[in-house]
């Protein structure tokens, strides 16, 4: 369990660039891992599917029996499921193939 919270950590970071706890000093950090509900990503700004979201903070759960095993997540990732339904990418402009000179 304590492998999936891990985990969960550092997914969390490489999607926010920070870790989910942050304070002035080790000990309050370590405090807010035992007892502060980490913020979602979608609040922080972060644009993934809400099952991600919700997936991600399963894996930081306080109590190791409420975080999915290293099976599950496997399963989980295998799916879909984790896309949740994201929204179509925009049309992009098409591109010109007009030949441009080299600047001297």
């Amino acid at each position: 369990a304590s492998d999936m919270y891990s985990l969960g950590c550092v997914v969390y970071q490489l999607l926010l660039g920070q870790p989910p706890f942050r304070s002035d000093t080790a000990t309050a950090t370590l405090y807010q891992h035992v007892d502060t509900p980490p913020v979602p990503l979608r609040q922080r700004g972060v644009e993934i599917s809400a099952a991600f979201d919700s997936y991600l903070l399963g894996l930081l759960a306080k109590q190791p029996e409420e975080r999915p095993t290293a099976q599950q997540v496997s399963d989980w990732f295998r799916t879909d499921a984790w896309r949740g339904r994201p929204e179509p990418l925009p049309m992009q402009a098409p591109i010109s193939h007009r030949a441009t000179a080299p600047v001297p």
